[in-house]
């Protein structure tokens, strides 16, 4: 029972020998099989359309943005104008603009007919479009990449190369273009504040001159009505002195004096006796009858004559020369008679010079440098699909397991015919 245990070990073992064996009896079905798949790897080799793949890496320009970032109100460092330069790039809108601003057709990169339909063409650009692979510059790696993936005969390197120096030129202008926006706007934003500044200056005048108008105008009523009081002060005192007159020409009529005379010349006259008067004080002198009745009614006449009579003393031609002052307010007529205001506007003239300092910018496309090429794209040396060597080294190795497994399956069949001839039924 341990024999049979034994044999049947033995029988459930490989024999290497045998494969061995079999293998090589079977070697031109392992050969055949093997011939076959290399057959048909060149065959897909050489239907395959072939496809290249070329790259462009690109980086930012040091110094590239000094110019443009003179410019009041922009600010972009070099590295997020290389970023944003590559997102254009990555833009499918930027694709399709430049195929229709470009010489190329969709004919020289897919090598078919330009389709009819809308739809069809959008799914045509879509397809070279795809073609592309975008790796922005980053942090770490200050490069960028572009890659384009295209069939034989198609002009590759050509295209990739024309549509980044199309992209490059396309966002400096738009750059430019921005900064002459910002420039226009900044003039517009000072024109406006000028404009406001100028407004509130003319107000601002007419105000002061409403103002110093009214302050004149009751200054010269004050003096107006000065002036009236002194004249009617005056007239006051005309009367009074006709009043004083007229009492004392009743006096001296009565006393029989018309001609001047004195106290001791009348107590002559009146029985010699020595009569004295004592009205005489400093500030009078005599009393006014003294001077007898002629004297006294001839200075009444001529004050009732005269009573309203214009008199100009001191007092009144000073009134009156500060009235005639008043009426020309030389600040008044130098402020009506300023033609040109902005020298008297505060912030006027830094407003105006700002915006001289605008208009002489002049920023062009040679004054912003964005990216720089470090390769440029290039027809490569071999294809990026099919590869040849991959598809044969595969083709060797399945042929050879492929042969194997035929040869193994011709011997089994093989054999099993053979034992089914010396086997009696």
């Amino acid at each position: 029972m341990n024999d049979t245990r034994q044999d049947h070990q033995q029988s459930d073992e490989i024999d290497l020998r045998h494969v061995v064996y079999i293998l090589y009896k079977e070697r031109w079905v392992l050969a055949t099989t093997l011939v076959f798949c290399l057959a048909l790897s060149l065959g897909y080799l050489f239907v395959t359309p072939k496809a290249y793949t070329t790259e462009l890496t690109f980086r930012h320009v040091p110094e590239g943005m000094r110019d443009y970032n003179k410019v009041p109100g922009l600010s972009y460092s070099e590295t997020e104008a290389a970023l944003e330069f590559s997102h254009r790039l990555a833009s499918y809108v930027n694709f399709v603009a430049f195929i229709e601003a470009s010489n190329y057709t969709m004919e020289d990169l897919t090598a078919q007919q330009l389709p009819s339909s809308e739809s069809e063409l959008s799914d045509l650009y879509r397809t070279v479009y795809a073609q592309f692979r975008f790796t922005p510059p980053g942090e770490r790696n200050m490069a960028g990449k572009v890659q384009f993936t295209y069939a034989q005969g198609m002009p590759g390197p050509d295209f990739l190369n024309a549509y980044y120096l199309w992209s490059l030129e396309t966002y400096i202008k738009e750059l430019v273009e921005r900064a002459g926006r910002v420039v226009n706007a900044s003039i517009r934003q000072n024109e406006r504040h000028m404009d406001a500044l100028m407004a509130s200056y003319r107000e601002e005048t007419q105000s002061q001159v409403i103002r110093l108008t009214e302050s004149r105008q009751v200054r010269i009523q004050q003096l107006q009505d000065r002036l009236e009081s002194e004249k009617n002060a005056l007239i006051a005192k005309r009367e009074e002195r006709i009043r004083l007159l007229r009492e004392a020409e009743q006096i001296a009529e009565q006393l029989g004096i018309t001609q001047p005379t004195t106290p001791r010349d009348l107590g002559r006259q009146q029985g010699e006796r020595d009569i004295i008067y004592a009205e005489i004080n400093s500030q009078s002198g005599l009393p006014l009858y003294f001077m007898g009745t002629e004297a006294l009614r001839t200075e009444r006449q001529v004050l009732e004559q005269n009573l309203y009579e214009e008199v100009r003393t001191k007092e009144i031609r000073e009134i009156e020369k500060e009235i005639q002052t008043l009426q020309h307010n030389r600040e008044i007529e130098a402020m009506l008679a300023r033609e040109v205001e902005s020298p008297f506007i505060e912030g006027y003239h830094r407003l105006q010079e700002q915006n001289l300092m605008l208009k002489a910018i002049q920023l062009t496309s040679a004054d912003i440098d964005v990216a720089e090429i470090l390769q440029w794209a290039y027809q490569p040396s071999y294809t990026d699909s099919p590869r040849a060597s991959l598809v044969i080294a595969i083709a060797l190795i399945g042929g050879l397991f492929a042969g194997m497994m035929v040869a193994f399956m011709v011997h089994f069949f093989r054999s099993f015919n053979a034992y089914r001839k010396t086997t009696p039924a």
